[in-house]
């Protein structure tokens, strides 16, 4: 495939995940940082109402709303502000468009769970492959997972928006509406190292085979709920930020507020596909949908030789 020409960084999906907002304004500032000799980047605020509110969304999550159904859907007064947002954003990076065709998407997110740096991915091609390899291999050792998102758990997120599609830049622990130093260093060294990639792979460096573990979503857990939707139990402590570690069948998950402990066992549907390691675990936003924590399992990847000459999307 030819070079890539433009990418394009999202901060503010979510309104109140403070690190992409602030990084984007800086980029915004000194735009030459973030661009190399190879590629233009454009910087974006995907969500700017929610982020002058400093919430999650307006009227409904807008990184569940980039469908094919919401970009041709007939706008009206009583169409949900994310979803008329989600159509003009197709229409701003397409070709033509105010941005212009964005070929690839870093979208920058914080999460309250203890996940360290996530790189998010539904699309398993070596280009993606070979990018998050390189940024995990460049950050300290420990801090970075690499997560798929295909299959059952997958949604309409906004890096289906770019021509070859895109990586999510998770970074936690950091309270909603606040801004953590620490996190904040990580997302912008993560997406520095994305960007160095491209600039190598666009230069005609050539990625020699690799084999490294990722994890992948297989399903979530629910909060213990009674009739009326209202929560029954939380977190067990033992649980409680243990991001990326072995859980087993008979480690507790929650604690009832009667006292009572649930165990994996009593919570899991089919336990067949183990071993399993949780993600996102109590995560805020997590809770307006009944979400406790993902179970992942790991896997071995195995990237191809990646080159600008022979490598093609499909």
């Amino acid at each position: 495939m030819a070079s890539m020409k433009q990418i394009c960084i999202f901060g503010g999906m979510h309104g109140n995940e403070m690190s992409g907002v602030h990084l984007v304004r800086k980029w915004e500032k000194n735009p030459e940082s973030v661009t190399r000799s190879t590629f233009q980047t454009k910087m974006l605020i995907a969500n700017p109402i929610a982020v002058k509110l400093v919430r999650r969304y307006k009227d409904v999550d807008l990184n569940r709303q980039m469908s094919p159904e919401n970009f041709k859907v007939e706008i009206n007064e009583n169409t949900p502000y994310e979803v008329r947002r989600a159509k003009e954003l197709k229409g701003m990076l397409s070709e033509g468009g105010e941005i212009g065709e964005c070929e690839f998407i870093l979208d920058l997110h914080n999460t309250t769970a203890n996940n360290k740096v996530s790189l998010l991915h539904m699309e398993s091609n070596d280009f993606n492959m070979h990018l998050m390899h390189y940024v995990s291999t460049h950050l300290p050792e420990g801090m970075c997972y690499i997560m798929s998102l295909a299959g059952n758990v997958s949604y309409d997120s906004g890096r289906g928006l770019g021509k070859y599609g895109g990586v999510g830049i998770e970074v936690g622990p950091q309270p909603q509406g606040v801004l953590r130093a620490d996190i904040m260093s990580l997302q912008e060294s993560s997406v520095h190292f994305a960007l160095d990639f491209i600039e190598n792979y666009n230069n005609g460096e050539e990625f020699p085979e690799v084999n490294f573990s990722a994890y992948e979503a297989v399903t979530k857990i629910p909060y213990p709920q009674d009739v009326e939707g209202h929560l029954t139990a939380m977190i067990h402590p033992s649980l409680q930020d243990q991001d990326w570690k072995l859980l087993t069948l008979n480690d507790p998950v929650f604690l009832s507020f009667d006292g009572n402990v649930l165990y994996l066992k009593d919570v899991i549907e089919d336990s067949s596909s183990g071993p399993f390691y949780p993600a996102f675990i109590n995560e805020a936003a997590y809770y307006e949908k009944g979400i406790a924590f993902y179970l992942t399992t790991q896997y071995n990847v195995c990237a191809k030789k990646l080159s600008k000459k022979s490598f093609e999307f499909q």
